[in-house]
């Protein structure tokens, strides 16, 4: 779970950078598009019922390590970008096993269900 709480973080962190750093439009737009995605992947792949969803931020960590030397961004803006495309990388990668069942998914309601009629 902390890992991807990180990950929530560093996309809160790259929808700040912009007006934080002072960057240009590029990194701005690329800032805007991945942050919201990142911080809410992350978020919401903190439960365990949801913790697949970490791989979504493998390809948008991959994009932030891979675009700012196709955008031509300044020093800052990359530096910002790749560190949070490997923050994302890494805690898909750390998302950690889920043990336990949630509550038994259809089996459990199909169960609930022949209990009763009998």
């Amino acid at each position: 779970m902390w890992a991807q709480l990180v990950a929530a973080a560093a996309g809160i962190w790259l929808i700040v950078a912009p007006a934080a750093l002072a960057s240009g439009s590029g990194a701005t737009t690329l800032d805007r598009i991945v942050g919201p995605l990142a911080a809410a992947t992350g978020l919401a792949a903190a439960w365990r019922a949801t913790r697949i969803l970490r791989w979504v931020n493998l390809p948008v960590g991959l994009t932030l390590v891979v675009a700012p030397w196709f955008l031509g961004l300044e020093t800052a803006a990359v530096v910002v970008a790749v560190t949070a495309g490997v923050v994302l990388v890494a805690a898909a990668f750390l998302g950690g096993r889920t043990t336990g069942a949630n509550g038994g998914g259809w089996r459990a309601v199909v169960a609930a269900g022949s209990a009763e009629r009998h």
